[in-house]
């Protein structure tokens, strides 16, 4: 593996790990830290989509419509919790 592919896997594992160590915390912070990756990797996964074959394109693009939305349903959840 290339130093580039090394450099461009660590943020990504960062993106990833942070929503559960952010819950060591509290699980209000988990679940903020998951909207927040969930947004990130979306924003990715569209620019991506966009310079893809057009079949690879369709399926990412709907990955990105699943990570919306459980971005949607951990928002909700945070906000109910926050506010109960």
């Amino acid at each position: 593996m290339g130093i580039r592919r090394v450099v461009g896997c660590v943020p990504a594992g960062a993106i990833l790990a942070a929503p559960f160590l952010a819950l060591r915390i509290s699980p209000e912070a988990g679940l903020g830290a998951a909207v927040v990756a969930l947004l990130v990797l979306s924003m990715f996964g569209l620019g991506v989509a966009r310079q893809a074959e057009p079949e690879a394109g369709r399926r990412l693009r709907l990955l990105v419509a699943v990570n919306l939305g459980l971005a949607v349903v951990c928002a909700v959840t945070l906000a109910v919790r926050l506010w109960r």
